[in-house]
């Protein structure tokens, strides 16, 4: 099996690392729980982009009929086919560009009474976050106290996760904007594995050795570009898959697959001679972090 193979490729390394994500994550961790001796060597981590992409789908489910779909034809998705193309969130980046927007706007919109607030106050108090907090608390408009909590929330802990694995990595935050989008999906029915998935990669962190947590904070998310921006290694991954289909044949076999595999390196090897050569820049591929051989 897959995870026999990653077992016997560890060499010295005493544990290894697996980024799945959905119902194989469950099947796995199923597994470790029934027979945790045999699979004390594996860490199981989430698939970041997947979890993004689910968690940013139950958002929009949950909030369509409520205002998200009425926002969507204000920003031009109003024929049939055009709303049921930003309901299913068919194209990821059109979907999160349509989050950022709605995010944003009621972010604004729920300053608005604040700042109002303090300009009509005889007082010279400034706007602060402590000042919208107290403010927020003191409301009893049941429309402004039910955004508060979706805006502020989950909304909020999916921008902060987005932030965190894009553009600047930081493992305490992920998996703090993770703790409190769970919520949302422990308060809908369904969607069973992610509520199985936070529960047992939250207990799975707590209890691991610190030298592993050590790695899992560094390696949550990688780069490729040396800027310093990440991205979820299950995103990564499939880019390297869609580097190694461009030399497969129409109908591959696993014999076409592992020659294309075990060839990948070279191949981006000698592409880097042949632009060198001809004058051609590219971005040289490399990781937020220094990964070692031993690693």
């Amino acid at each position: 099996t897959i995870l026999e193979k990653i077992k016997s490729e560890l060499g010295e390394r005493i544990w290894g690392a697996y980024c799945v994500d959905g119902l194989i994550y469950v099947l796995i961790a199923r597994m470790m729980i029934i027979d945790p001796l045999d699979y004390s060597w594996l860490h199981l981590m989430v698939a970041g982009g997947h979890y993004e992409m689910n968690g940013q789908r139950l958002l929009r489910e949950f909030t369509w009929d409520i205002f998200y779909g009425e926002i969507c034809k204000q920003l031009g998705y109003k024929s049939e086919a055009s709303q049921i193309f930003a309901k299913r969130g068919s194209d990821h980046h059109k979907s999160m560009d349509i989050f950022f927007q709605i995010f944003d706007a009621f972010i604004l919109e729920l300053l608005v009474p604040y700042i109002r607030m303090i300009k009509d106050s005889d007082t010279t108090a400034t706007p602060s976050v402590s000042g919208f907090h107290n403010f927020i608390s003191t409301q009893t408009d049941k429309t402004y106290i039910f955004l508060t909590q979706i805006v502020l929330g989950p909304m909020a802990s999916l921008f902060l996760y987005r932030i965190s694995t894009r553009v600047s990595p930081k493992c305490d935050l992920l998996l703090a904007s993770r703790r409190n989008f769970s919520t949302l999906w422990h308060s809908i029915p369904g969607h069973p594995n992610y509520k199985f998935i936070e529960a047992f990669d939250m207990k799975q962190y707590s209890m691991q050795p610190s030298r592993v947590r050590e790695w899992v904070k560094n390696f949550s998310t990688i780069g490729r570009s040396g800027s310093g921006r990440g991205q979820p290694p299950d995103f990564l991954g499939e880019e390297s898959v869609k580097q190694v289909k461009v030399t497969l044949p129409s109908n591959p076999s696993e014999e076409n697959w592992d020659l294309a595999c075990c060839s990948a390196d070279k191949i981006d090897t000698i592409k880097k001679i042949v632009y060198k050569r001809v004058g051609i820049d590219e971005t040289p591929i490399c990781s937020t972090q220094s990964i070692t051989n031993e690693q």
